[in-house]
């Protein structure tokens, strides 16, 4: 698809099964009912980490948007996440801090994040903040305030290869956002 090389509009979404449900799943037959469940907690955190991963990205395409071109490789896991790149200079440590700088600068303003579809294709997602638009279909977090003093570090590959990642562990998500009918209420906890 045009502006997506990377999404397959109407293709195949597979799905992980725990090992301890492997057995479980061999018995299923086509047609038989499932419950399906989603470590919501775990989302959650992926998705602040996924929104961190596009401001680090807005940053990179800022400082060194020859990188951006070169991108083989990136990685979204719990607290931090990374992209690797093929580039013919070095990112250098003043380049890594005015990237971590201006990365931090979209968590300071606490600006609103919009996932929208696209108007043809509604397989295929948006990812928006300040009027910067990343073609993406993940999950996201709806402002940049929760992900929190963003730490970014380089780390050659190799020739060639460089690797920018980025922790924050002083990140402030709102379970309650994910979790509405579960969290605790001030008058449930007096009680």
């Amino acid at each position: 698809m045009p502006n997506f090389p990377d999404i397959q509009v109407d293709g195949i979404i597979e799905h992980v099964i725990h090992e301890d449900d492997a057995a479980v799943l061999r018995e299923a037959k086509v047609g038989s009912e499932v419950t399906v469940r989603i470590d919501r907690l775990r989302r959650a955190q992926l998705s602040l980490s996924h929104t961190a991963s596009h401001l680090l990205f807005l940053g990179i395409t800022d400082i060194r948007p020859d990188a951006i071109l070169g991108i083989i490789g990136c990685h979204i896991k719990v607290g931090a996440a990374r992209f690797d790149f093929v580039v013919e200079n070095r990112i250098t440590l003043d380049e890594v801090a005015e990237i971590e700088r201006l990365a931090n600068s979209y968590v300071d303003r606490g600006d609103e994040v919009r996932v929208y579809p696209h108007p043809e294709h509604l397989d295929a997602r948006y990812w928006e903040c300040e009027g910067r638009v990343i073609p993406c279909g993940g999950t996201h977090i709806t402002s940049t305030a929760p992900v929190g003093r963003m730490q970014v570090h380089r780390k050659s590959l190799g020739r060639n290869k460089e690797r920018l990642s980025c922790e924050f562990s002083g990140s402030n998500l709102d379970l309650a956002v994910f979790y509405p009918r579960w969290m605790p209420t001030a008058a449930s906890d007096s009680a």
